[in-house]
């Protein structure tokens, strides 16, 4: 399920663009743009493929198929906020609904199972939409925005986007894409099985290219902001200090903070130590020579969650 502009359709420009140069709302403060590949509306783009929830009354059933495309997020971590896909439509039906999927990656492609995926209905939230001329097939362009999304990424990840649209059963959305395959490519396949039948034909990832659509990246927006989640379960879970052969050690443990979060332990004797919570969360800070009596270890996770636990020391 994909569209392909015949060359005899030649260069064109993007008209109406209803947009404009700030696509949709302007990025709340502090938030950046960590994905923006919808300048391909703005070019002579010659692919789109199927990437929507729908379709019954078009197909004769309802159909899944998934378009994936990478990136990345920095040593700082991100959290998503908001999430924007450029579509193709027959007849400009404005979604509802979408499913926003992000998938690690593995192997050079998107893993098997998301690490997150939810419909933007079960959150509470709109999608926003903005119509565009397609001036390449003739469709309906739809731009369609969920914001107010709070999806936590680890630092210096790299990741893979679908936002799948609920088309409706009498409509279809196709994502846009370019097709320049100088080391970039989006993935296929049908999915999730949950929510339709497939169109593609295989449920594996597969590069578009290799699928033989023509490799390039899908239009999609990323807004983010810097920092990590904080689960609400962080803690330190045990203080323990030792005597040992050359003095005293003292052993801080760390639990159910999220993966890849900074933190640092400060004793009241002024000692710190910092670090990254590990992929599961937790993390161990140790002290040599601690004195001896009571102490205090305070904890402060990248997140801002805090916590605190006496000790004593022989």
């Amino acid at each position: 399920m994909s569209l392909k502009k015949r060359p005899a359709h030649g260069r064109w420009q993007l008209i109406a663009l209803i947009f404009a140069a700030s696509i949709l709302a302007l990025p709340a403060a502090c938030a950046e743009t960590i994905m923006d590949q919808l300048g391909i509306l703005r070019t002579d783009f010659d692919t789109a493929n199927g990437n929507a929830i729908g379709g019954e009354n078009l197909w004769g059933r309802r159909t899944a198929i998934q378009v994936a495309d990478d990136f990345r997020a920095t040593d700082t971590g991100h959290v998503v906020t908001e999430v924007t896909v450029g579509n193709l439509t027959y007849f400009g039906v404005l979604p509802q609904d979408a499913r926003i999927s992000i998938f690690e990656k593995a192997d050079d492609r998107p893993a098997e199972e998301a690490v997150y995926s939810a419909r933007a209905s079960e959150l509470g939230l709109n999608v926003i939409n903005e119509r565009f001329t397609d001036g390449v097939f003739g469709l309906q362009g739809v731009l369609s925005s969920i914001s107010g999304l709070e999806i936590c990424l680890l630092p210096n990840h790299e990741y893979y986007l679908d936002v799948q649209v609920y088309s409706s059963s009498d409509d279809w959305a196709y994502t846009v894409r370019d097709n320049i395959p100088a080391g970039t490519d989006s993935f296929l396949r049908d999915g999730p099985v949950n929510e339709g039948e497939g169109g593609y034909g295989f449920t594996e990832w597969r590069s578009a290219g290799d699928a033989d659509y023509g490799a390039g990246d899908s239009a999609y927006r990323i807004e983010a902001t810097s920092g990590t989640c904080c689960t609400g379960s962080e803690r330190i879970a045990k203080a323990r200090c030792r005597a040992g052969p050359n003095g005293n050690k003292l052993t801080i443990r760390l639990v159910d903070g999220f993966p890849g979060d900074a933190f640092t332990v400060r004793l009241s004797s002024g000692d710190s130590h910092s670090g990254t919570l590990d992929a599961a969360g937790k993390a161990r800070a140790r002290f040599k020579r601690p004195a001896a009596g009571e102490g205090t270890a305070a904890a402060t996770w990248g997140c801002g969650a805090t916590d605190e636990k006496s000790y004593p020391c022989p």
